[in-house]
């Protein structure tokens, strides 16, 4: 089992995160 995926998730959830983060930080 390649942990290439398990990365890729982890990254765009941490990308997720941010965008909500600058989100409720711009309103």
């Amino acid at each position: 089992m390649p942990s290439t995926p398990h990365v890729e998730r982890h990254f765009t959830a941490t990308e997720a995160v941010r965008d909500v983060v600058i989100g409720m930080s711009d309103g």
